[in-house]
């Protein structure tokens, strides 16, 4: 598995150096990553507050925004029916390169049968909230869905407090992640 001081390496890479040449081109960073790992595994980790890289194989390309900052993990399952509740409201300092861009909310979650459900993420400085909200249609066989939410933080100020709460209403959670870039 990538060790943390090899990702902060290709993070580091990624900024490119002082000249503003790249210190690896892409296919480069592909196999630093691709050296570290066995053939056909996932980099997964569940410790909290680190930086995490997702790739589905050995030689696939990854989007370089999901190497980002690990805010939050939780593999706890949560089942949500009426009336609509807050089921994770955690507070996050708005550092720069870290969350001031953007905040993904990922989750793994089965809505309950042949009932319309809701997923609202929000994310607020205690003055503005932004909104991102999913209303699920009456499914008479739901399945198991992984889904991420992407809300745009770039109006939050740095050093601000932001507190991200996700709402839920029929909707079981099994697992949530949230990071920030």
């Amino acid at each position: 598995m990538v060790t943390d001081w090899q990702l902060k390496e290709l993070l580091t890479a990624d900024k490119q150096n002082q000249l503003g040449v790249p210190k690896y081109s892409v296919s480069e960073e592909q196999g630093i990553l691709d050296s570290r790992r066995l053939v056909g595994m996932i980099n997964y980790n569940t410790d909290d507050k680190r930086l995490q890289v997702y790739q589905s194989g050995l030689g696939s390309t990854f989007d370089k925004t999901i190497l980002s900052n690990h805010l939050f993990r939780d593999p706890t399952n949560i089942g949500i029916t009426t009336p609509k509740q807050i089921v994770y409201d955690e507070y996050f300092v708005n550092t720069e390169g870290k969350m001031n861009t953007n905040i993904f909310v990922s989750m793994q979650y089965l809505q309950e049968v042949s009932i319309a459900g809701e997923i609202e993420i929000v994310v607020t400085d205690d003055v503005t909230p932004i909104t991102e909200t999913d209303t699920l249609a009456s499914d008479g066989s739901p399945v198991k869905k992984y889904i991420t939410y992407k809300v745009d933080t770039t109006s939050f100020n740095l050093d601000d407090v932001l507190r991200i709460q996700v709402k839920l209403t029929q909707v079981q959670i099994e697992f949530t992640e949230m990071r920030g870039i």
